[in-house]
């Protein structure tokens, strides 16, 4: 653990030097008030690494209301964004700041270090390409929020007011830069090392995560652009995706101190808002309906040893219901950004759309919930006797894959948020609109307030290629018809 605390300490170095005093104005980056020229590029890499794994696990008003938004958690006393209120404590701000600001400038930081001290050329390119998958991650992440983003001109001291990328062009260019990954990534050469708080530099286990990432891709094209979907997603499976769980790519955190713990124990466990979060009661009664075996290891019974969730929207009385389970209250449980039961989900997914990846639909669908019950601590006879309950019918498969999607997504809130909103199920506003809610399930996020005045001309563009030329939530995202 000796190497794990140096890294991280090294790593909230490297954070300090994208710290910016506003919440989403990216033209702040282009104010260099400390170099990264001193920052050693492991420590860079860290950086990025955990402010991506830090952003995406975060379970904090005003950063990521995903798991409130999917309804696998809900609010208690301060319900804003249970209710769809964003814009309470600026949630779009958080997302787009932490991801370009903690994630990216990091990442960008570290290839520039990389390239001017590594001078094994092997090692280099895999480090480069480590780099760049882990901002295609990212970008996926803000793409996929807002719709067109700063892109190409992104972070570049040279253009302090970056125009906004088209949503769709950009999402094939990260396709391209997947391949170009995959082509680049040599496992003969070492990469990254100990900075690594995934793969710890395991080549081999990048490759497999760039494969897995490219067949969630190109899936998000299915709707819009089929084919180009399944030649995609079958240039992913000959590439090799995850086999097994052991393959997860889940960012350790160290759990000595607050700052280096996982998210949802620093929400849940350690501030002084922890009570503001609950079980939803939609999540939790799913779960009793299907006799998931899942839910004691979610959650803790409730003072009258059943279950109970909260109601969205509502007050609810946080004493009265089920608590998270110690699997959750843990300082040191990973941080999950993919996984091999999303891997069966989408092979599922990808077989039902006609899409010859091998397997049936229902073999994909039983692996990936087995795969889900093992993670979170089930066993194989209870995974085995819950399957054997389980119908499933390819008439259906997006009600049947979208229900069993979103319950292995309950600690990968926005995952959980985009799969409803690609395969709209559960149907969130027909079997549990929020009391109060400001409408219909977010379909996006709307740009950050500070863009308006930071970079107002590009924003407005942007905001004029929305359908109905308004920065809404509830205009469709571009990866549905």
């Amino acid at each position: 653990m000796k190497k794990l605390h140096y890294y991280l300490s090294l790593a909230a170095v490297g954070l300090g030097f994208t710290t910016v005093s506003c919440s989403g104005d990216l033209t702040e980056l282009n104010n260099d008030p400390k170099s990264y020229v001193n920052a050693q590029p492991g420590a860079l890499f860290l950086s990025g690494q955990k402010g991506l794994a830090d952003t995406y696990g975060s379970a904090a008003v005003g950063v990521a209301p995903f798991r409130v938004l999917a309804q696998s958690w809900t609010q208690n006393t301060y319900n804003n964004e249970a209710k769809y209120n964003l814009a309470s404590a600026d949630a779009p701000g958080g997302w787009w700041r932490d991801i370009y600001t903690k994630t990216l400038a990091n990442l960008k930081a570290a290839g520039g270090r990389y390239t001017k001290e590594e001078t094994n050329a092997g090692v280099l390119k895999n480090n480069l390409a480590i780099i760049d998958l882990l901002e295609v991650y990212a970008y996926h992440l803000l793409v996929n929020t807002y719709g067109d983003i700063p892109y190409t001109e992104a972070l570049q001291n040279s253009t302090p007011f970056p125009r906004y990328d088209d949503a769709r062009t950009v999402a094939h260019d990260l396709l391209r830069r997947l391949d170009a990954d995959l082509a680049a990534l040599d496992v003969a050469y070492g990469a990254v090392g100990a900075a690594d708080q995934v793969y710890n530099g395991d080549v081999g286990k990048w490759r497999k995560f760039a494969a897995t990432l490219k067949l969630k891709l190109a899936l998000l094209l299915a709707d819009t652009e089929p084919q180009t979907a399944s030649d995609k997603a079958l240039e992913a499976v000959r590439a090799g995706v995850f086999t097994s769980n052991d393959d997860n790519a889940l960012f350790k955190y160290d759990g000595a101190n607050a700052t280096n713990s996982n998210p949802v124990w620093q929400t849940v466990a350690q501030t002084t808002s922890n009570r503001n979060h609950s079980p939803a009661g939609f999540f939790i009664a799913t779960l009793q309906q299907f006799n998931d075996p899942r839910l004691p290891l979610l959650f803790t019974q409730n003072a009258s040893a059943g279950y109970s969730g909260g109601t969205a929207g509502e007050i609810n009385n946080y004493d009265d219901l089920s608590k998270f389970s110690a699997f959750w209250l843990n300082s040191r449980l990973p941080v999950d950004l993919l996984d091999y039961p999303e891997t069966e989900f989408l092979l599922a997914e990808a077989v039902a759309r006609g899409i010859a990846v091998g397997g049936t639909d229902e073999e994909h669908y039983r692996k990936a919930i087995k795969a889900s019950i093992l993670y979170w601590g089930g066993n194989e006879t209870g995974a085995d006797n819950y399957l054997a309950g389980l119908q499933y019918n390819p008439a259906k498969w997006k009600e049947l894959i979208g229900y069993q999607q979103w319950i292995a997504f309950a600690d990968r809130g926005w995952d959980a948020w985009t799969s409803i909103r690609r395969l709209g199920y559960p149907d969130i506003d027909a079997d549990s609109p929020p009391e109060g809610a400001a409408g219909t399930l977010p379909q996006r996020f709307n740009y950050p307030p500070v863009e308006q005045t930071s970079n107002p001309d590009n924003w407005a563009a942007a905001v004029a290629k929305i359908s109905g030329k308004r920065d809404v939530t509830n205009s469709k995202i571009w990866f549905k018809n």
